[in-house]
């Protein structure tokens, strides 16, 4: 039994590894706003990012390096930063913690612009997915609109009435 779960473990070793190691996109659509204002968005929030103004004080860093790279001809920009923070917490001990971000933003369709952010470190994928709701987040707001459109729900199909007979018949 204890050579199973050894074994187990390292072969769940490299699936944690290209977990983490694995690129994280998402991507978001600016119906209503114009490529130009966008790209203007997208690189101002690039270079100045804020991770101070949240309510949430265990989402606060401090931007140590910032390296961007915008291309304005190819639509994309490439972010190199490194972030750090000490967390106090009361009755708990300093945690001092240090973050480097690597990713890509692509402005891949001009209308309606649509932006894909690519983290392309070794974090694990739900801290760039906040990452990228940080990121959009900003976004919007650098265009003026405190809260993004939400997207229409898809309306629901109504069953024929083959499928109703069916459902009538399954429910007895």
């Amino acid at each position: 039994m204890m050579a199973l779960s050894n074994s187990l473990l390292r072969a769940s070793v490299p699936l944690w590894f290209i977990l983490l190691s694995a690129c994280t996109t998402t991507r978001e659509t600016f119906d209503g706003q114009t490529p130009e204002r966008v790209w203007a968005a997208m690189v101002a929030v690039a270079k100045t990012p804020d991770y101070m103004n949240t309510p949430d004080v265990t989402e606060r860093w401090f931007v140590r390096e910032n390296f961007v790279n915008d291309d304005e001809e190819a639509r994309t920009i490439e972010v190199l930063r490194k972030l750090e923070r000490e967390l106090h917490v009361p009755n708990q001990p300093v945690v001092r913690e240090q973050r480097e971000w690597k990713f890509q933003i692509v402005m891949e369709q001009d209308d309606p612009p649509k932006v894909r952010f690519t983290s392309r470190g070794t974090e694990v994928p739900a801290r760039a997915w906040n990452e990228a709701d940080r990121f959009f987040a900003q976004v919007w707001d650098v265009l003026g609109v405190k809260t993004p459109p939400k997207p229409q729900p898809t309306p629901k199909v109504q069953p024929t009435q083959e499928q109703r007979e069916a459902i009538q018949i399954y429910d007895g």
